[in-house]
């Protein structure tokens, strides 16, 4: 186990070898990691890069993304229960990509950012702007988000499953 707590990821579309684990992904690599700086030329963070197991913890902070609204994949946050601050905006959020984040309070998102059970039991996260150009609020995105008092809807919204715990 390292005991590196900062890292900097220089390359573009990063992933983890394994699907809903975290063996041999970058929390079990490094799990005295507090920040990772994504460069510029990262455009794609694959599915569950971070992701926590259950009864598990990380020590993830901070999440910064240099370049260019990132793809972010399904899972990839899931759990960090410590991470509270993401500088950098955000293009698509995948399946579960930040759910149980609960310590996150704000997400930068772009006008053009899709979600998918995006934020779910992210339980610090009080409030956020939808994207501008947001056709659907989906199942989940903000389920059990406790301390969410301000949600802006834009116009553009035609649709809000009623799985989302928007009313």
């Amino acid at each position: 186990k390292s005991n590196i707590t900062d890292l900097l990821i220089p390359n573009d579309n990063i992933s983890a070898s394994s699907q809903y684990t975290s063996k041999n992904n970058l929390s079990t690599l490094f799990p005295n990691l507090k920040n990772v700086v994504f460069s510029d030329k990262v455009t794609t963070i694959g599915d569950n890069i971070f992701f926590v197991e259950n009864g598990k913890t990380n020590n993830l902070e901070t999440v910064v993304f240099e370049g260019e609204p990132v793809a972010v994949g399904s899972c990839s946050f899931y759990r960090c229960s410590k991470l509270a601050n993401i500088q950098g905006s955000i293009k698509s959020v995948s399946d579960g990509s930040f759910r149980y984040c609960s310590s996150l309070r704000a997400v930068e998102l772009t006008d053009d950012t899709e979600l998918e059970c995006a934020f779910a039991d992210c339980t610090s996260l009080q409030s956020i702007v939808l994207p501008n150009n947001l056709k659907t609020i989906a199942a989940w995105d903000f389920q059990n988000c406790t301390a969410l008092t301000s949600i802006t809807i834009p116009s553009s919204v035609t649709s809000v499953n009623k799985y989302s715990s928007i009313e």
